[in-house]
């Protein structure tokens, strides 16, 4: 008894909600908000050139069209919801202030520039299986996750050393190293640090 008074109370709360016009999210879509998209200037971006409908609110329609974000010196200091766009391929976000960066799992994701982010200590690009161009010269990281990403024709293209330590697996330092001695015009990915 108590289970079906619980079920009449959800039913009636859901009617009552929909009766006083709350918006609701179908499955799958993804609030332009500050809980999503906590930077101001990235939301807005979000808000006026991803959410084609203006309802506040991204749909997998919408979510799945994004491919390629294109966001050099605005002034953004935080990418956080960037992972939402499930289908993006080309990210380039050079020139902000971001301090960290986090991609990671980004399936399609093929190109990434975040050159010139001075202040980007950490980028975590794990799980990235397509990526091939990466670029992130003039940038302080200090801990850097290429786990999982397969898809590089050249590794690294261009390494050097600094006296910050990279984070990152022995077999992606070796592997870079090696690249570094070889060089492919496949693939183009620059890191300096």
């Amino acid at each position: 008894m108590r289970s079906a008074k619980k079920l009449l109370c959800l039913l009636l709360a859901a009617v009552l909600l929909l009766a006083l016009g709350a918006p609701a999210l179908a499955v799958g879509d993804v609030p332009v908000d500050a809980a999503q998209f906590p930077d101001e200037t990235f939301r807005a971006f979000v808000a006026k050139e991803c959410d084609t409908d203006g309802d506040g609110k991204l749909s997998a329609a919408e979510i799945a069209a994004v491919q390629s974000l294109d966001l050099p010196q605005r002034g953004i200091a935080d990418l956080t919801g960037v992972q939402v766009f499930t289908a993006l391929d080309e990210l380039l976000c050079y020139e902000n202030p971001l301090t960290s960066l986090d991609v990671s799992g980004m399936t399609k994701l093929k190109t990434l520039d975040c050159s010139g982010c001075g202040s980007l200590t950490a980028l975590n690009a794990a799980g990235c299986t397509a990526l091939t161009a990466l670029d992130c010269p003039s940038c302080a990281l200090s801990a850097l996750n290429l786990t999982g990403c397969r898809s590089w024709s050249a590794p690294i293209t261009s390494w050097r050393r600094s006296t910050s330590p990279i984070a990152q697996s022995s077999s992606t330092a070796r592997a870079a190293e090696t690249a570094s001695r070889r060089s492919t015009s496949a693939g183009t990915a620059r890191c300096a640090f």
